[in-house]
């Protein structure tokens, strides 16, 4: 009973790792939909040459931020507060290979198209 208990609980981190990876694929797609969305607006005289850089800053800082909240957060709740070192980096190798994985499919499909 205990070996099975052990066996679900891998599980569990396999699905939050295999879920920070899907939704970190999916913020990225999302921010490069909305940078396509907008690029129109800024194709102005050099008025705005200071704003480009600046909303670019803003948006990569806040970017990271939201990357290691979906990558790490529950890793590191794990590691600090539930001290699970093992059951941190599979989550945390779960989230990397699904990036990977997805990564490589799009490029395939890009490729392909």
């Amino acid at each position: 009973m205990s070996l099975f208990h052990k066996e679900e609980s891998k599980n569990k981190y396999i699905k939050y790792g295999i879920l920070g990876g899907l939704l970190e694929v999916l913020y990225i797609l999302v921010l490069i939909s909305a940078g396509n969305a907008i690029n129109h607006y800024f194709h102005q005289p050099n008025n705005q040459a200071f704003l480009i850089p600046m909303l670019f800053l803003t948006v990569f800082v806040f970017s990271v931020a939201v990357s290691a909240l979906l990558v790490m957060g529950y890793p590191t709740y794990l590691f600090f507060v539930e001290k699970k070192l093992k059951q941190s980096l599979i989550t945390i190798g779960f989230s990397l290979l699904t990036m990977c994985i997805l990564g490589i499919l799009l490029f395939v499909l890009i490729v392909s198209i």
